[in-house]
């Protein structure tokens, strides 16, 4: 019996609930989406309005990821800082502080 891993639905189950996966579903969804939306808007309070509302949702989204998506060379540091305070803790290599 293969691995839950190795059958299509673990691999799906991956890539849906992993945050590339997620990412890419959103911004999937939101192209599909706005194409619909900016539509009904455009026709119901012209062309000015439409793109007004695709400009707020831009910048909501920039600032979405601008406070919450973590740098990655932050995160590595981070890593790697913690990597060298549980080597001390448990004697590893020595402190270089």
């Amino acid at each position: 019996m293969p691995h839950d891993s190795q059958t299509l639905s673990g691999h799906l189950r991956q890539i849906l609930f992993s945050p590339k996966g997620s990412l890419e579903g959103f911004l999937g969804i939101g192209a599909a989406l706005s194409q619909s939306i900016a539509g009904g808007i455009v026709q119901a309070f012209g062309y000015r309005a439409g793109f007004l509302l695709l400009s707020a949702v831009a910048l909501a989204a920039l600032a979405i990821l601008y406070f919450f998506m973590p740098e990655p060379q932050e995160r590595q540091h981070r890593q790697e800082r913690q990597h060298r305070q549980d080597n001390r803790a448990i004697g590893g290599e020595p402190s270089h502080a």
